[in-house]
């Protein structure tokens, strides 16, 4: 059994707080997690390998995320309790920005290098 096969691994828990504080969700969406998204986890490390900067656009989505979770109060008060629909927009065009990028890379590099 290899180190990333073994129990306990790391959960999704302050990211499901990030989204919501219902009970029922975030033990639901944990369960699920548990058992079935492996795949989900292999498809993401090979488009990690494809997309270049995905990488950065996840560790910024990770940072968004522990911000949201420190800043709620605010947050709800600033922008009233829809901020998480923004939030939610704003972690698809942090990732949708990662993905871009990376493309875009990938082009200018095959230009460069084929000419």
């Amino acid at each position: 059994m290899q180190a990333s096969e073994r129990w306990p691994r790391p959960c999704s828990i302050p990211a499901i707080f990030a989204i919501t504080a219902d009970p029922f969700l975030v033990f639901t969406s944990n369960i699920c997690a548990v058992m079935g998204l492996r795949s989900l986890y292999s498809a993401l490390a090979h488009l990690l390998g494809r997309f270049r900067f995905l990488n950065v656009a996840l560790a910024i989505v990770l940072m968004l995320v522990g911000l949201k979770i420190l800043a709620t109060e605010w947050l709800v008060e600033w922008m009233g309790h829809g901020f998480t629909f923004y939030f939610l927009g704003v972690v698809v065009l942090v990732l949708a920005l990662g993905i871009a990028a990376s493309l875009l890379a990938d082009r200018v590099g095959r230009r460069r290098g084929g000419a």
